[in-house]
């Protein structure tokens, strides 16, 4: 069962038909009452919350006595932006059962704010499609590629002006955005006057954006653990990104990393992959074997006895509830 909790608008997302979908309205009045009359209903027995602002409205959704569904929270971004609840957040984080975070990072920042331990499950991609795949050999052209979230955190004015300093030195590069956002709007009209600059919007089909590009770039001010960077390795695309402790902890050596916020380094390091197509199959290889630690089938494991821990436990406190009220 999905439930979502911000209202869409028709068309704007798409899910498989393989489970069952509730829309709700975090802004209700009766939000909290709907969604703990909804988990009691279906006869949830866990409740996996994707970020700590949804680990908050599970809480406030809190089911009394024994028929109360197991909690589980992940954390995927960190709490830039959210600060003000800082107390909701760390009221719902202690509320949970059990808390994941995607990288280390979150899990010590977050571990800080619950009290405990946070175990560390990086995000899962399903490799098999991307096994077949490889970069697109180099020729008079190169094209770099950037799939995330338009939004200024995540280093697309830096991008495009680091691209733009390879073009007038005679370098013949395209810059290749894919991606929805608040900043398409702003990079829909740099690419207007730059016909290197290609605002390709949103793709649910990352294998056929990045077949036929060259590397890979994820120039982000902050991160959590971005499957769009897992899949660029999957693919084999040499990658630069920020030298973040996010993407250090992800990538290792497998990719090359600019200093954030400089569109200089950024350049620089763009420039060295164009000029070294030994670098560019090296990296290549090493990215496809890093990027094997984000095996979905992996990562399907881990939460599966996760899942069925949390509900044996929750089972066994409620068999315990029965017969202290039998003796009672």
């Amino acid at each position: 069962l999905l439930i979502g909790y911000d209202p869409l608008a028709p068309n704007e997302a798409a899910l498989l038909p393989t489970a069952q979908y509730v829309q709700l309205d975090r802004k209700s009045a009766n939000f909290s009452k709907a969604l703990r009359s909804l988990l009691l209903e279906q006869q949830i027995d866990v409740v996996h919350a994707h970020g700590h602002i949804p680990a908050w409205y599970l809480a406030q959704a809190h089911v009394d006595g024994q028929c109360r569904p197991a909690a589980l929270a992940t954390m995927h971004i960190g709490m830039e932006g959210t600060r003000r609840w800082f107390w909701q957040i760390r009221a719902g984080l202690r509320a949970m059962d059990h808390l994941t975070a995607v990288s280390r990072p979150l899990a010590r920042s977050y571990g800080l704010l619950a009290g405990r331990d946070i175990l560390l499950i990086p995000n899962g991609i399903d490799l098999r499609p991307f096994s077949g795949l490889s970069p697109s050999s180099l020729g008079e052209q190169f094209r770099f590629a950037m799939m995330s979230r338009l939004h200024p955190a995540k280093g697309h004015r830096e991008a495009v002006r680091a691209t733009e300093r390879l073009v007038r030195s005679g370098l013949s590069v395209e810059l290749h955005v894919a991606g929805e956002g608040s900043y398409g709007a702003k990079l829909r009209e740099m690419a207007v006057t730059r016909p290197w600059l290609v605002v390709a919007g949103a793709t649910n089909d990352p294998m056929t954006f990045l077949s036929d590009k060259h590397a890979f770039l994820l120039p982000s001010r902050r991160e959590g653990m971005p499957l769009a960077l897992a899949e660029a390795m999957a693919t084999g695309l040499p990658s630069i990104v920020s030298d973040i402790r996010s993407l250090r902890e992800m990538a290792g050596d497998a990719i090359i990393y600019c200093r954030a916020g400089s569109f200089r380094s950024l350049a620089k390091n763009m420039r060295l992959l164009m000029s070294d197509e030994g670098l560019c199959m090296s990296l290549s290889a090493a990215s496809r074997q890093r990027a094997q630690a984000f095996d979905i089938r992996s990562i399907f494991d881990q939460y599966l006895h996760i899942y069925r821990t949390l509900v044996m436990k929750r089972r066994a406190l409620g068999s315990r509830a029965v017969r202290h009220n039998d003796e009672g």
